[in-house]
């Protein structure tokens, strides 16, 4: 998970598949939310990202730990 600050407008996002993505218009004091699902293939896999819903990104966020409060 990572978290970016983006000014206000027109943003397209996209993992390393570019067939799926999102062009989004993002308006100012909005949270935006994507979700990364491994897509399997013949040869390899590949990355596709998704749009989700603010209630469900937050609900998803809330349970993860930033990596610098895990043990080593």
């Amino acid at each position: 998970m990572f978290d970016v600050r983006l000014s206000p407008g027109p943003h397209t996002f996209y993992a390393n598949d570019k067939q799926a993505g999102a062009v989004v218009t993002l308006e100012p004091g909005k949270e935006y939310f994507f979700r990364t699902d491994l897509q399997t293939g013949f040869w390899k896999g590949h990355f596709r990202l998704t749009m989700v819903m603010p209630e469900q990104g937050a609900f998803d966020i809330a349970k993860l730990k930033p990596l610098s409060d895990t043990p080593r």
